[in-house]
């Protein structure tokens, strides 16, 4: 058990715990999309690590209300 969660701290979380992040705070990817000035579609390649934007990670873990490096893992494999 201790093992996955180190590798949790290094990776970040999984999609799916994103989006249930996001759920159970009622945040919609559309309210993420608007705040950004991108698109839903953006907004949903970032949390499934299809394309890597910085500034979508930190307005996504801000709204979650979690810090960036545990939504994201360390900044080496975000950059």
């Amino acid at each position: 058990m201790s093992q996955m969660v180190k590798e949790q701290e290094i990776e970040g979380l999984q999609s799916n715990v994103i989006q249930g992040f996001l759920k159970l705070k009622k945040i919609s990817q559309r309210s993420l999309a608007r705040e950004g000035g991108v698109t839903g579609e953006a907004i949903s390649q970032v949390i499934s690590r299809v394309i890597v934007s910085r500034r979508l990670q930190e307005i996504i873990a801000k709204r979650l209300g979690l810090p960036y490096e545990f939504v994201w893992g360390s900044d080496k494999k975000a950059a």
